[in-house]
């Protein structure tokens, strides 16, 4: 995977582009990697087709994330415990105002 500053990547954007047409393109500022630059082609192979396909795939790993987080929470009693029941509610509710099936 080629690697770019974020300097060079906003000084040359019409590059940039074009190497992200070629293959993902890491950007880097002066304290490492701060992100990666995919083609729609790419995003299409990884998620699928719909062009909100990656966003609901980030969603879902987002809400994964907070649904273990809780979970871990609850084990150490340091919250109420929800049931299975109020995360479905929860997953619903963001899928439906990101507009995902």
């Amino acid at each position: 995977m080629k690697a770019i500053t974020a300097a060079d990547a906003k000084n040359a954007f019409g590059e940039f582009l074009d190497a992200v047409q070629r293959e993902p393109v890491l950007v880097t500022e002066k304290d490492g990697p701060v992100g990666v630059m995919l083609s729609m082609r790419d995003v299409a192979t990884l998620f699928g087709g719909a062009g909100n396909a990656l966003a609901v795939a980030l969603e879902e790993r987002r809400l994964d994330d907070q649904i273990e987080h809780s979970r871990r929470q609850a084990r150490n009693r340091e919250i109420e415990l929800a049931d299975d029941a109020f995360f479905e509610a929860r997953r619903a509710a963001i899928r439906a105002k990101i507009g995902a099936v």
